[in-house]
């Protein structure tokens, strides 16, 4: 499972809604497009977390030396927030031989069920 999966069921939910009103089931049309729109916000938060540079490290594949040199260089976007580099996680690069981290999605699973 991937961010793209974890938005296409958004997706899904909110057309699982309209079949739900379609059949009168108002009540499971609501739920369903809460959970859609609870999925979608907690996604957004996720997008948007500025990462220290450790964390970003980790989370890209390229080492923190080498995005401080990218954020400095004005390569990638980053700010400085209290002496320490923080990028935003939407705008972190990703080295292109660095799989995605399967923690990536089980720490978004964990904040979903966190915020139900």
């Amino acid at each position: 499972m991937n961010l793209d999966s974890l938005q296409a069921l958004a997706s899904e939910w909110r057309d699982d809604a309209k079949t739900l009103r379609a059949y009168g089931d108002e009540r499971g049309a609501t739920t369903a497009e809460s959970h859609a729109a609870q999925l979608e916000r907690t996604l957004q938060q996720w997008e948007e977390e500025p990462l220290p540079i450790a964390t970003a490290a980790a989370e890209s594949g390229y080492s923190a030396y080498r995005l401080r040199e990218l954020a400095r260089q004005e390569k990638i976007r980053a700010h400085r927030e209290g002496g320490e580099w923080r990028i935003v996680r939407r705008d972190l690069p990703i080295r292109p031989t660095q799989p995605e981290p399967d923690r990536i999605v089980v720490d978004l699973a964990a904040r979903i069920n966190a915020a139900r």
